[in-house]
């Protein structure tokens, strides 16, 4: 079981986890909504696609742009598809 944590809550927990370049992706049904919010940032990768954004929020404490996915993910990515990919900031435990 692995679980992303921010600011000591507990952001996302699955059994079902993929690394993609150093990048833990959750399923999103996995995800605590009630710490993320849509982020107007969204960015097009030449391998991945166009990403959409989320900054995290606990406590008084905000991560910018911290959790993203692509809601159409490039063909040999479509182990992505409906994850949310979170990055710097996010300590991960197994």
């Amino acid at each position: 079981m692995a679980k992303a944590l921010y600011n000591g809550k507990t952001i996302a927990e699955s059994k079902d986890t993929k690394i993609i370049d150093g990048n833990w992706y959750f399923p999103k049904d996995s995800i605590n909504k009630k710490y993320l919010k849509e982020s107007p940032t969204h960015l097009i990768s030449t391998d991945k696609g166009e990403a959409n954004f989320f900054n995290i929020y606990v406590a008084d404490k905000v991560n910018w742009n911290a959790a993203w996915y692509y809601p159409k993910p490039k063909e040999e990515l479509v182990d992505i598809k409906d994850r949310i990919g979170f990055g710097p900031g996010i300590q991960i435990e197994k």
